[in-house]
């Protein structure tokens, strides 16, 4: 009796303590990669901008350089 809770025991331990892995590392992924796609949006709307600014600023010169010649 007391071998068969030990053993129960035991097998409850290992089930719940793969649960709670699963759990956690769900819930940790999910937070990893909610955090990491917030920082990259960030990155890249910054570069995009960044990008934007000097084609136009290069667009606006070559006009502005090409109508005072006129």
């Amino acid at each position: 009796m007391a071998k068969n809770n030990a053993q129960n025991n035991c097998k409850n331990n290992a089930n719940n303590n793969a649960q709670n892995n699963a759990r956690n590392n769900a819930s940790n992924n999910a937070q990893n990669n909610a955090s990491n796609n917030a920082r990259n949006n960030a990155m890249n709307n910054a570069n995009n901008n960044a990008q934007n600014n000097a084609n136009n600023n290069a667009k606006n010169n070559a006009s502005d350089t090409y109508y005072s010649k006129y």
